[in-house]
């Protein structure tokens, strides 16, 4: 071989090799997932990631390996509301551009590039929603504080922001499955033992030391204390009634969580059962978990004014106010025959403090009540 084309040969190689390491770079995508440390901790699970960058490619088609990326850190994330949101086994495919932003009408395009291509993606995806970790509330125990849709047929698309950063969503409308474990499911090192319940710091008022606000409490038993024995049923229960029994124990010798659970079994059990429903209710506000609790959920006219004046003592003990005079109104105007509604509403307006929860059902007869269902009512007995 003479010089000429020995040096051609070489240029030849110099180029083959140059191309082959560009290829062999392009085949590996950089890895710009980054897991928010320690923010899966309190729902038991992996961290969720967010991306190092979102740039590349700065030119061309974005490939399917960076529209996974994207994909996960743009779901991945715990929203304003204390969510945890985790995507696991997402495979997508790229499509060829469906056109420029600005002439394709998609809502979610707002911080588009009008000028920048759009992509469109499809594949399958696991998406999780977890709660945080709370072993006295049985939903969101270990290991069962989240729903996953399998998503099988997800549809999105890919683009650039009017800052250069890429975009991928996609998504899908399978159903969901409840109270499964998060991705990376990480137990308890040992058995919790449960917490005490919160306490719950009286609310001030003009008043607070007035706490004979009501004469609806006369003729009614007084609240059993820990020392006192519980009151047996007349004759043996099971099923629905035998757990709120045992809920009805539990709550009057202050232990919340055990009364919580018998009385969540009872209404998973009979969700058409008021009283299971007007219990939970009580025991969720005593454990400090009754926002959004429906009291009159599944009423019925024997409980009708104990749900009225249990929705507006929750409403009092929350400092809502206006709100418990609503419910208090309507309670006085249909069921005029009833004073204890009256007798509520002229200690609302008076400045005085709510009673304690423990002292709840026997404001609205509700221990009363529970030991008449119990032996002449008899709730319908489950298997």
């Amino acid at each position: 071989m003479n010089a000429r084309g020995w040096v051609v040969g070489a240029l030849v190689g110099f180029v083959g090799a140059v191309l082959s390491v560009g290829q062999s770079q392009a085949a590996t995508p950089p890895n710009i997932l980054v897991p928010q440390a320690g923010a899966g901790a309190k729902y038991g699970s992996r961290d969720p990631y967010t991306c190092s960058s979102k740039t590349a490619p700065t030119k061309g088609a974005i490939t399917a390996d960076m529209a996974t990326q994207y994909f996960i850190c743009g779901h991945e994330q715990v929203n304003p509301a204390g969510l945890l949101f985790l995507a696991e086994n997402v495979h997508l495919q790229v499509g060829k551009p469906v056109g420029k932003a600005k002439s394709v009408m998609l809502y979610m395009m707002k911080d588009a590039d009008p000028d920048g291509l759009v992509y469109p993606i499809r594949g399958s995806f696991d998406a999780y929603l977890c709660n945080p970790v709370d072993d006295s509330f049985p939903p969101d125990a270990h290991g069962h504080n989240c729903s996953v849709q399998h998503e099988t047929n997800a549809t999105g698309s890919c683009y650039r922001t009017g800052f250069g950063d890429w975009s991928c969503a996609m998504d899908g409308s399978a159903p969901g499955v409840n109270q499964v474990p998060p991705p990376g499911y990480k137990p308890p090192a040992a058995p919790q033992a449960a917490a005490a319940p919160p306490a719950v710091a009286a609310p001030v008022g003009p008043n607070p030391a007035a706490t004979n606000w009501s004469s609806a409490t006369k003729g009614l038993p007084p609240v059993a204390q820990a020392s006192a024995p519980p009151v047996a049923p007349a004759r043996a229960l099971s099923g629905t009634a035998a757990e709120i029994q045992s809920g009805v124990q539990m709550f009057e010798r202050g232990d919340y969580h055990g009364a919580y659970q018998k009385f969540h079994t009872a209404m998973q059990a009979n969700a058409d059962d008021p009283l299971a429903a007007l219990w939970e209710g009580i025991t969720l506000d005593a454990l400090g978990r009754s926002d959004g609790f429906d009291f009159v959920h599944g009423n019925d006219p024997q409980f009708g004014v104990a749900a009225d004046e249990l929705l507006a003592l929750s409403s009092w003990r929350h400092r809502e106010i206006d709100a418990a005079k609503t419910v208090l109104t309507t309670c006085s105007q249909s069921h005029p025959e009833n004073t204890s509604c009256a007798d509520m509403m002229h200690g609302v307006e008076s400045g005085a403090s709510p009673p304690p929860v423990k002292d709840w059902p026997a404001i609205v007869g509700l221990t009363k009540a529970t030991a008449a269902r119990g032996t002449v009512w008899m709730p319908t007995q489950q298997p």
